[in-house]
């Protein structure tokens, strides 16, 4: 049986989700639907705490300090994080390039670390941005490798729109896409949500076999050709099979078929 003022709370926090920086208590209480007076309690309780902060002269609040240490602990304890970490600052310096490593939470990519090759400042923990998986190399790599009944379940629940004029928003040609990404074993997002960017993404599986989450490789789409790719996903894959390979997945490493390079 769930608690109400817990519901409540977990709503208030949820508000914030939505690109929502700051909010007074007159909006938390018409977006939530509650008198001020509930609300008020509430979001006093949770300032208390270190959950909510309230700005000094706006009077308004935005999400505390605590709920920034919790993530960050819980990034820390991510056990995909702890296998991946030694990897990824290997691929990252092999390749010079700043890699992500995400995984699959709400329908959508979740990045839990970003590392960024030596010499330059390295985070190891980290926990998102919240990214669309239809559009980014990550969500692809990930989306390729699930049941076609999930592959569809999301498609048909997900607004599908075009960050760029790259973006894929058709359905048919999303489906041809992750095909070609299991065939290729890596996935392309080619300036699909950033126009300086373009993102090769593979897969990391458990011990269950099941995708569990993906590695990204962020390049500069003025230094891409196909001799390129196939020398920085090469990398990619072996980086992801040893990340998979300690998370208890012993099956060969993927071999990319080439007719499905571009």
């Amino acid at each position: 049986m769930s608690i109400q003022s817990i519901n409540r709370a977990i709503e208030i926090l949820n508000l914030f989700r939505e690109n929502r920086s700051q909010l007074g208590l007159s909006e938390i209480a018409e977006l939530v639907g509650l008198v001020k007076t509930t609300v008020f309690t509430i979001v006093k309780t949770l300032v208390e705490n270190g959950f909510l902060y309230q700005d000094v002269y706006s009077k308004k609040y935005s999400l505390g300090i605590s709920l920034f240490e919790l993530g960050m602990r819980q990034a820390g304890n991510l056990e995909i994080n702890k296998v991946a970490v030694n990897p990824m600052h290997q691929l990252s310096n092999d390749t010079s390039s700043y890699c992500r490593l995400a995984i699959w939470d709400a329908s959508s990519v979740f990045i839990t670390m970003t590392v960024h090759p030596q010499g330059m400042d390295s985070h190891t923990r980290q926990l998102g941005p919240r990214l669309p998986a239809y559009c980014t190399a990550l969500g692809k790599a990930m989306l390729a490798h699930m049941p076609p009944d999930t592959i569809n379940t999301y498609l048909d629940e997900t607004e599908i729109t075009a960050y760029t004029d790259y973006t894929i928003i058709d359905r048919n040609e999303l489906l041809n896409d992750f095909q070609a990404t299991r065939k290729r074993a890596y996935a392309i997002s080619n300036k699909e949500i950033l126009l300086h960017q373009v993102g090769i993404g593979a897969p990391v599986f458990n011990e269950k076999g099941s995708v569990t989450g993906a590695v990204s490789i962020q390049l500069n789409p003025e230094e891409v050709n196909l001799e390129k790719i196939e020398k920085v996903a090469s990398r990619l894959l072996r980086a992801t099979f040893q990340i998979s390979s300690d998370l208890g997945y012993h099956i060969l490493p993927i071999q990319p078929d080439k007719r499905y390079l571009l």
